[in-house]
């Protein structure tokens, strides 16, 4: 019975195009899975931002995936596309976002997806290369300095931004708010930082220490964590 059921899917030409069809929707898998998984090397390695990259990046490969199954399984059917915009229509994304610039790599996730999805794989393959070519060069060409940037985040709900800035002064040749956030419960704060050249990083360490700043986090810029 098993033998019949095989030889009937090589013998009939619409089971052959079903074949093809799903040898297809594996390679847009496979190709999904590899692709997000550069695109987070090159994010974790090749990209600057304020945010827990690893976090962020963790969801590529899921989320291209994902988009890969769905746009596969829509692309030939009317019924089911309207059926997945009203059913995207009662989605509400509320995650927050700390950093502009992480809806760029989720964005190129959904690209794939899409494209992959649809059995483009020339355009995945080359608009994916042109992204990295350019993440790539952009870490390449940027302004070297060694200013001893950084970012930093503090969560005190009665936390005094100008004063902060008016007693870190003779820390930084520079600080910049970057980003206010306070809700009932919670204060979120983000500078950016450059530290003078003749003052240590433990220094100011002991300076949020003394000014009872207990729950902050530091984003290094410029690697000057390093040794």
């Amino acid at each position: 019975m098993d033998n019949e059921i095989l030889q009937n899917l090589f013998d009939n030409p619409n089971n052959n195009i079903g074949n093809l069809d799903i040898l297809f929707f594996i390679l847009a898998l496979t190709l999904a899975a590899v692709y997000s998984y550069v695109l987070k090397f090159f994010y974790l390695n090749y990209w600057q931002t304020v945010s827990d990259k690893e976090t962020i990046s963790s969801n590529f490969v899921l989320l291209t995936v994902i988009v890969t199954i769905i746009i596969s399984v829509v692309k030939s059917s009317l019924a089911l596309s309207l059926g997945l915009v009203g059913a995207l229509s009662i989605v509400r994304f509320r995650t927050p976002i700390k950093d502009p610039e992480e809806l760029i790599f989720l964005f190129v996730c959904i690209a794939l997806g899409l494209a992959l999805g649809a059995f483009q794989f020339i355009f995945a393959t080359l608009g994916l290369t042109f992204i990295l070519i350019i993440i790539f060069l952009k870490f390449r060409f940027k302004p070297k300095n060694n200013q001893n940037n950084f970012f930093i985040t503090i969560n005190e709900k009665d936390f005094d931004v100008d004063n902060f800035i008016n007693k870190s002064s003779n820390f930084f040749d520079q600080i910049v708010l970057k980003k206010l956030e306070e809700n009932v419960n919670d204060r979120e704060i983000i500078f950016n930082m450059r530290l003078k050249k003749n003052i240590h990083f433990s220094e100011f360490h002991n300076f949020l220490k003394k000014n009872n700043i207990k729950n902050f986090t530091v984003f290094d810029q410029d690697n000057f964590f390093q040794p």
